[in-house]
This record gives C-alpha cells, structure tokens and sequence, in this order.
C-alpha cells in the first residue's frame, strides 16, 4: 500500500495486510427546506435551498425511499398542509416532471424521465456538482398550496430518506 502527499512524497507498507471494506454512508447538506416566499393559493412554488444529497461512502446505492408527513402548523396545529400538496424531482424541472407525493407519503425517487429507480453513486465530498455523475445528487421539492384555510405561520414536519443498496 503506497499512498502520495500533496508534497509529493511516498509512503509505503508493505508488511501488513490492507482488508478494503465496504461503506455505506450519505449526508444531508442542509436538514431543512423552505417555503418562506409561498403565499395562499399558488401553485408549483418551488422549495429553496434544494436538498443536497452526498454519497460519502464507497458504495453506490440502487435505490433512494423518502417517507413524508403532512407539514402541521406550530402555532396554530389544526392548521396543515397534506402530503399530497408536495412533489419532487431530481431535475429541477420546471416541466412538471417530479412525482408526487401518495398520501401515505412514501416514495421511491424515480429518474422522471426514465422511469427507472435513481442510482445513487460514490463519489468525491468535495466535487459539490449536484446531479452530477457521481458523488452529489440533488432533490427539488415543489408545493401547491390550498386557497383557503391557512395561516401565516412556521408549518413543520418529519421526512426521512432512505439509501438502499439491493
């Protein structure tokens, strides 16, 4: 095993045995999307920042599951936005191309225009090229919102994703 600093220098082993294992790993850029410039009955707002996903293991994952929940008012928590409101895509399509959510809120990322699931692939932390080839992948979350029956106020709920690798 011989790795090369960045002064060009080599170290070496030789003596000992190098078992690779697998890592399975990904982060979250940010935990939070916003909705902040959304207001009573618009449609297709888009979330800002996108989720940023990065796959910081060495193995790549067949398959991303997202399970969702319907954002529920903090002040006021009769006061809800369905599930079924929300959709997302890996594209940042304005073509309306992203799937929406079910109203159990589980969903299986799909490549919109393939139908196929999402591949998820190791790549470089530092590449930050969302949706690039490897390394980085990006979700866009877009929300239509209802006409009637909401307030202003900090709506909050619990989504969670899932890599798999069959």
């Amino acid at each position: 095993i011989s790795i090369k600093d960045i002064y060009g220098n080599i170290g070496r082993n030789d003596t000992l045995r190098f078992i690779y294992n697998t890592l399975s790993a990904y982060s979250l850029g940010s935990s939070l999307i916003n909705f902040s410039n959304a207001n009573i009955g618009q449609q297709d707002v888009r979330a800002y920042p996108q989720l940023i996903m990065n796959n910081t293991g060495n193995d790549d994952f067949d398959m991303l599951n997202m399970s969702a929940a319907d954002l529920v008012g903090t002040t006021v928590t009769s006061e809800t936005i369905p599930i079924t409101n929300f959709g997302i895509n890996l594209t940042n399509s304005s073509t309306n191309l992203r799937l929406s959510f079910p109203s159990d809120g589980r969903i299986n990322l799909r490549d919109t225009t393939t139908g196929n699931n999402v591949t998820f692939r190791h790549g470089h932390t530092g590449a930050f090229a969302p949706n690039s080839d490897k390394g980085n992948l990006s979700a866009f979350f877009w929300v239509n919102l209802p006409s009637s029956g909401l307030s202003s106020q900090i709506y909050n709920g619990t989504w969670n994703i899932t890599a798999v690798n069959n």
